[in-house]
């Protein structure tokens, strides 16, 4: 199922799943929405046949693409890899105002994807009271259905409880139209999610067919829980279902080609290999729909050809200087081409100065996601990956390392990621807890970089404030401007100022109590 089949069956059945922020737009092109993103108008009739019960879980897949670049078709990269010495834009406005770490609760990237990160968590919530009540719905298929909304419901508030830590705890789709809910504390969020994944895993098919590969999967609902725990530094849960995951033999390491001495490790993220057994859960783009994947077209330059980009999201020269010269994850960017005029770029290495005739490049740009010179990007059909399993393998080396310190699995995990890549491996002794530390959280930067998790691993290890701090000095120290300093203040984004003006309940401390819980 791609997203153009969603989005359509979607707008038929939209008088069936209206939801609050659905039809939001670009901030900067329309007026945002005044109804408050708590709840959902449920229709009475909606919930009646298993054409609406599909309609209501192609409902809750389509939420997390909702429109032009919305959620994890690209406003997702901006709030969290581009909140992070990895990110770099040099256009202004909004963007700008993120990357440079000066924003404030009037930014639009944090009002829509606060919207837009409701608006699924209310499509589950409603799909959870009614599916239920359907009685033609065969119980196999509506007890998988209930699984699809609560991983998605569990995926919600994960994205929330990232940004945003204490958040509103609501279990009902329709709470009325002028409830002003309390914030709960970040860990009674955390347990509504684990309790909603164990759940879901328990419903969730071990493999989707061809028509519905881009829904969830037990897998997908492991790889979850797998990385709420990694947040919660419970370690032996981590490794638990990290295990799970190898177990089930579905899922294994993308084995690219060599070309001359080097292996083409970003094969995998071509369109052709969309299907990789590598990606758990993946959002997955048609290329005939324009516009729904905001990355091809922002992760390029202006002038590279007779398709303009927008140079939104250009990974920083500071994080590609860090990669070692040995490794071939290192050249999977853009970073030197002929524009259009014929104007030579490059990216310079450390401390280079390019020839006059050359002009620098201020960033390089993902080939996860870039779309080949000649090809219109605003079709793009790159995947979104958002679980894959080197990101578990990851996961278990880091769960491994901090229960036992250094083990010959941790370092084989680590060193079957660079293997694959044709990175320089690991020696296999030698470490300490803390340096092994070290070379896992520097692996998941080089491995997983622009697949938004860079943000989290910063948090996790506590080092985000201190990592920021220094990427902005080094900028500073080339000339940049309008950068603002990171303190703890910044761990957390503000909530939006639309949310405050409407809701004052939510500037006040977290409670202890579900104001609205789940209708049984």
């Amino acid at each position: 199922m791609y997203c153009k089949q969603s989005k359509r069956t979607t707008m038929k059945y939209l008088k069936y799943i209206l939801v609050a922020g659905l039809a939001i737009g670009s901030a900067a092109c329309e007026k945002p929405l005044e109804e408050t993103p708590y709840s959902v108008i449920p229709g009475e009739q909606a919930y009646n046949t298993k054409a609406d019960a599909d309609a209501a879980v192609i409902g809750m897949y389509a939420a997390l693409y909702p429109n032009y670049w919305m959620y994890y078709g690209g406003y997702h990269m901006v709030v969290t890899d581009m909140t992070t010495p990895m990110g770099y834009n040099t256009p202004g406005g909004d963007l700008k105002q993120m990357v440079d770490f000066a924003w404030s609760p009037a930014n639009q990237y944090l009002q829509n994807e606060w919207r837009h990160m409701w608006s699924l968590v209310f499509r589950a919530n409603l799909a959870l009271e009614k599916l239920p009540g359907i009685g033609a719905l065969d119980e196999a298929v509506k007890k998988e259905y209930l699984g699809h909304a609560r991983f998605l419901r569990a995926l919600g508030y994960y994205d929330l409880t990232s940004l945003w830590g204490d958040v509103p705890l609501v279990l009902r789709s329709n709470i009325g139209g002028t409830a002003k809910p309390h914030r709960n504390k970040q860990a009674m969020v955390e347990a509504q999610i684990i309790e909603d994944l164990v759940a879901a895993a328990a419903a969730l098919p071990a493999k989707q067919p061809s028509n519905r590969e881009a829904w969830a999967t037990q897998g997908a609902a492991y790889g979850l829980l797998c990385k709420i725990y990694l947040r919660q530094k419970n370690y032996a849960k981590v490794e638990e279902y990290a295990r799970k995951i190898m177990a089930t033999g579905r899922y294994d390491l993308f084995q690219p080609q060599t070309e001359g001495a080097n292996k083409l490790y970003s094969d995998l993220f071509l369109e052709s290999n969309k299907r990789d057994n590598e990606f758990i859960y993946k959002i997955m783009y048609a290329p005939t729909e324009d516009g729904l994947n905001g990355m091809g077209v922002h992760n390029r330059p202006t002038d590279l050809d007779q398709f303009e980009g927008y140079a939104y999201y250009g990974v920083s020269l500071d994080f590609w200087w860090t990669f070692e010269d040995s490794d071939p994850r290192g050249k999977c960017f853009l970073s030197e081409y002929t524009g259009i005029t014929g104007k030579q770029y490059r990216a310079p290495k450390q401390g280079e100065t390019l020839p006059t005739n050359i002009a620098p490049m201020p960033a390089v740009y993902s080939k996860k996601f870039f779309v080949e010179k000649g090809k219109d990007p605003n079709f793009d059909g790159h995947n979104m990956p958002i679980l894959r399993y080197a990101d578990i393998l990851l996961c278990l080396a880091e769960a491994i390392n901090e229960q036992t310190g250094p083990s010959a699995e941790a370092i084989e995990l680590v060193n079957q990621i660079k293997r694959r890549a044709g990175a320089t491996e690991l020696p296999t002794s030698g470490f300490s807890k803390e340096t092994l530390r070290d070379k896992i959280f520097q692996e998941r930067g080089w491995e997983l970089v622009f697949e938004m998790k860079h943000r989290e691993d910063l948090m996790r290890r506590g080092t985000y404030v201190e990592a920021c701090n220094k990427y902005i000095a080094a900028r500073k120290s080339r000339g940049a401007l309008g950068l603002a300093n990171v303190g703890p203040e910044k761990l957390y984004f503000p909530v939006p100022q639309e949310e405050v003006n409407a809701n004052p309940n939510i500037t006040q401390p977290p409670i202890d109590v579900i104001e609205f819980p789940a209708i049984k």
